[in-house]
């Protein structure tokens, strides 16, 4: 027989595991993420309520994660900048943009988004660097999500940090 557990036992195992391994050795905390930070952009059309944010820097690689929720009035345009990090300068001139209609940017991708009916939204993220040590991430295409209609979504990106990427 099958043993069932709600989402917050789940939640407590997990997190319980994640312990038992960093005291075990098996997941590395050794790298600070001192010096970065994240801030939410207000919007007048947009509520964003972030699950978690996620920095984690492991030797020459940077992954960060945005876990949301998002949900937008009638109004909306369909472009969105909606958060902030801020990033050492040393890893900041590591991240090389390519320039797209005179803006910078180190990342674009399809971002999937879904409401808690699985009604899917195909939307467009893009990380911009507008200035070194800001990484601006936003989202395109938000017509295709319903207003007044919570959208859950998942930005990750990692980028390999190197002295010697060539540019383009």
């Amino acid at each position: 027989m099958r043993r069932m557990y709600s989402k917050n036992q789940l939640e407590e195992i997990a997190i319980d595991k994640v312990q038992e391994d960093i005291k075990n050795g098996k997941i590395s905390t050794s790298e600070s993420i001192e010096g970065y930070s994240f801030k939410l952009l207000e919007n007048e059309h947009f509520t964003i309520e972030p699950i978690y944010v996620g920095i984690v820097k492991n030797g020459n690689k940077l992954t960060i994660v945005i876990y949301s929720k998002i949900n937008k009035d009638a109004d909306a345009p369909t472009s969105l900048a909606f958060a902030e990090i801020y990033v050492p300068l040393d890893v900041s001139v590591k991240l090389i943009p390519t320039t797209i209609s005179g803006s910078a940017y180190i990342d674009n991708r399809v971002v999937n988004a879904f409401s808690a009916g699985w009604s899917k939204a195909d939307l467009y993220g893009n990380i911009g660097k507008p200035n070194e040590g800001v990484l601006r991430f936003g989202l395109f295409n938000m017509g295709s999500i319903t207003a007044s209609t919570d959208y859950y979504f998942r930005y990750e990106a990692t980028f390999l940090l190197s002295d010697n990427l060539i540019e383009e």
